[in-house]
């Protein structure tokens, strides 16, 4: 007798229907563009959250891209043109580069 059976918690690939993962919202910011562009991309504050302007918080680039071995740079800056006050993000890290 096997103790790797459905009652004991084990199952075959077949028995198995994966949801696709929901939740979460989505992304403001076109992390394909920044990467692409070589260039900082200004996020305005007027953009982000509250929470996130009185905390300082950074948004979070997609697990995809991160497992791909991009890394982002995000720094407080006015945009120059406007003097608007936001966050400046840019692609400081490529696999090629690695």
């Amino acid at each position: 007798m096997s103790f790797f059976t459905g009652e004991n918690g084990y199952f075959d690939d077949d028995q198995i229907e994966f949801r696709r993962p929901g939740g979460g919202r989505p992304s403001i910011i076109d992390w394909d563009n920044i990467i692409e562009s070589g260039k900082w991309f200004f996020l305005a504050n007027s953009l982000r959250t509250e929470r996130a302007v009185e905390k300082n918080g950074t948004p979070k680039p997609p697990q995809r891209i991160l497992c791909e071995g991009y890394k982002f740079s995000m720094r407080q800056a006015p945009n120059p043109s406007t003097g608007e006050e936001g966050l400046m993000i840019k692609c400081t890290l490529y696999p090629d580069n690695m």
